[in-house]
């Protein structure tokens, strides 16, 4: 009887642990019919450069987006670096100038006249 017990356990123990979700379970290739993409970065598109139903492999360019508005932050960016060195360079003569009182040395740090 006790092995008869342990065989219906086990029986049971296999068949619970083999239970599968319920869905579909096969092999084989997929092919999807729609794909969702995404840019790294946001903007407009400027060119696309596929079809529909178009086949792509990896590295293709799906689509170019307009530079324009990173363009303009880029210069803004280069401009207020610009601004920055040339502060740095007049506070750094400014601190070096000998004889200077320290109010005119103020005055050249912070771009103001006495």
């Amino acid at each position: 009887m006790r092995k008869l017990a342990l065989a219906l356990l086990l029986a049971v123990s296999v068949a619970s642990c083999t239970k599968k979700e319920p869905g579909i379970y096969a092999s084989g290739t997929i092919e999807a019919r729609e794909v969702l993409i995404s840019a790294r970065v946001g903007g407009e598109v400027k060119a696309l450069h596929v079809e529909r139903s178009q086949k792509l492999k990896a590295g293709d360019i799906i689509a170019e987006l307009d530079t324009k508005p990173y363009e303009i932050k880029l210069k803004e960016a280069e401009s207020a670096l610009e601004m920055a060195r040339q502060n740095y360079l007049k506070t750094q003569k400014g601190l070096k100038t000998e004889g200077s009182s320290p109010s005119e040395k103020l005055a050249v740090c912070c771009s103001i006249s006495i």
